[in-house]
């Protein structure tokens, strides 16, 4: 019999779970059960409500998600070989492993995603070549844009002396010690710090140093989570609203900042701004479904692509399969 009287203590156990059968009563539940959810949070009145209406029509399935307008390239990081890294919008700004083929020595090695495949990466990335698109105009460096990627990493907090980041993309070009461009990175400040998703953002004239330019807590559970970034720019450019957010929550702060154009190279799974920040590469990490927009995903947008979940976002005909699909 269900007890609602509040207990101290922990519920840990290492019992199995019972459907229809009590764990210390032998007598087995005579009936129907349908449609068991077990979720880790409190449901709230209204969502018990709307299940029960819903009735027989039960809850939505996850379903993919229909990708956003304004997508500028799409890295589903599915390849399990081969030296080409698909980016399978129609731009087709494809990227290359370095420094070799996947799963070579020293290269970013196949690793179970969290839709499909995924790449997992230890000091080496993904290299993007330079291109107007991923700019973002017009005029160059002054356009507003959007990243999100799911994220794996190992979890905990940093249990090193030394500040270290897990980067997601970055395409900074390094000026003495200011950037021009953007990065986007879980950061470990120092030994004992929960980890922060972080975001730099530079024109090339204000000197790079912690902390970055803007972070958000991070979970220390690990494992997959969604990120993203949307950069808003105002009509005079001179500033930009960075909004960053981690598993669909997001955090907001208004920047100076100009021009951020630059020729460099797009990496994926490899940073530039670290060493900027006192940080080092540290330890493997796994990243899946990398997408960048030009223009501002809606909280609305980031929440359906999270949501969607495994599913991932829908795909086309017009686009070119993955090379590997569930």
């Amino acid at each position: 019999n269900f007890d609602p009287m509040k207990r101290p203590g922990s519920l840990a156990n290492t019992k199995s779970l019972f459907i229809g059968k009590h764990a210390t009563d032998p007598t087995s539940f005579i009936g129907l059960i349908d449609e068991v959810e077990i979720f880790s949070r409190a449901l709230l009145q209204t969502e018990i409500q709307d299940i029960y209406r819903a009735g027989s029509a039960g809850k939505c399935k996850p379903a993919c998600a229909v990708p956003p307008p304004g997508m500028v390239a799409w890295y589903p990081l599915d390849e399990t070989t081969g030296a080409i890294v698909s980016d399978v919008w129609p731009y087709h700004l494809d990227g290359a492993p370095i420094t070799g083929p996947i799963g070579a020595a020293g290269s970013p090695a196949s690793h179970p995603g969290y839709v499909n495949n995924a790449l997992s990466f230890n000091q080496n990335h993904v290299n993007v070549p330079n291109h107007s698109l991923l700019n973002f105009f017009p005029p160059a460096g002054t356009g507003e844009f959007s990243i999100d990627a799911w994220m794996w990493t190992q979890g905990g907090a940093n249990q090193s002396q030394l500040t270290y980041v897990n980067p997601v993309v970055d395409k900074t070009l390094v000026l003495g010690s200011s950037v021009a461009g953007y990065a986007l990175y879980v950061y470990y400040p120092s030994l004992g710090a929960p980890p922060q998703l972080a975001f730099t953002l530079g024109d090339g004239t204000v000197a790079i140093a912690p902390p970055p330019t803007i972070q958000a807590p991070y979970p220390l559970s690990g494992g997959w989570h969604l990120v993203a970034v949307t950069v808003a720019r105002p009509a005079n450019l001179l500033s930009a609203t960075v909004t960053l957010y981690v598993d669909g929550t997001p955090s907001s702060a208004t920047i100076p900042v100009g021009n951020t154009d630059n020729s460099a190279d797009l990496w994926i799974g490899k940073s530039r701004v670290g060493p900027l920040l006192g940080a080092l590469e540290g330890g493997e990490f796994a990243i899946d479904e990398v997408e960048i927009f030009s223009g501002v995903l809606t909280p609305e947008d980031i929440l359906t692509i999270y949501h969607a979940g495994s599913e991932g976002k829908c795909r086309s005909r017009g686009m070119r399969r993955r090379a590997a699909r569930h």
